[in-house]
């Protein structure tokens, strides 16, 4: 049976995310991030979508969009995904699907939403961090290279995130230093403030 096509609004905000089947690395080395994220922005001038958000973790990957045509998102995503598992499957000598399944894609309906996916997707490395220690973690995560958070805290090293946008129109946080003490202060409060985000 054919799966069903999903209802993406153009115009709307979207959390995006994917993981590795049986949690299996998507990634194994650094030019496989470079190549993907290169991927991916040739992708965004063909398909018109907005990236305000990202993260790239070893098994699974976080995106926040707005698709500003329609069939952006789907057209976008879908051929990214099968482009890393044909490039992967190819390169270790693999049979098989290497994501769990079609990407997912959660409508963010509210400004308070978007502003704390942002943070939980740029908190997702903490998890790599050599310590618990909360200075050790902010400078993980603030170092971390496969992710949007260097762009929110230095704006002009933004290469295709609408850093600017979020923080005029979409935050109440104005500045860098004030979007960096929002994160670091959800460092331990991650796991509870938008756990249904997590995986299903």
């Amino acid at each position: 049976m054919a799966t069903p096509p999903r209802l993406i609004v153009t115009g709307e905000l979207y959390h995006i995310y994917n993981r590795g089947i049986r949690k299996q690395p998507i990634f194994q080395e650094k030019k496989e991030y470079i190549r993907f994220l290169r991927n991916f922005e040739d992708l965004i001038l063909e398909h018109l979508v907005s990236v305000f958000a990202y993260c790239l973790m070893k098994n699974h990957f976080h995106f926040l969009v707005r698709q500003d045509i329609d069939g952006a998102i789907s057209h976008l995503f879908s051929r990214l995904c099968n482009s890393q598992a044909k490039y992967f499957n190819i390169k270790y000598e693999l049979v098989g699907p290497l994501f769990q399944g079609r990407f997912k894609a959660k409508l963010v309906d509210k400004d308070a939403y978007f502003l704390h996916l942002t943070r939980y997707i740029h908190l997702n490395p903490a998890e790599m961090s050599p310590t618990s220690d909360k200075r050790t973690i902010n400078r993980f995560i603030e170092h971390y290279p496969w992710s949007s958070y260097r762009d929110y805290l230095d704006p002009s090293t933004a290469a295709f995130t609408k850093v600017q946008e979020a923080y005029k129109t979409l935050m109440p946080f104005k500045t860098p230093d004030h979007y960096r003490s929002f994160v670091s202060d959800g460092i331990r409060k991650i796991p509870t403030e938008i756990s249904h985000l997590i995986f299903e």
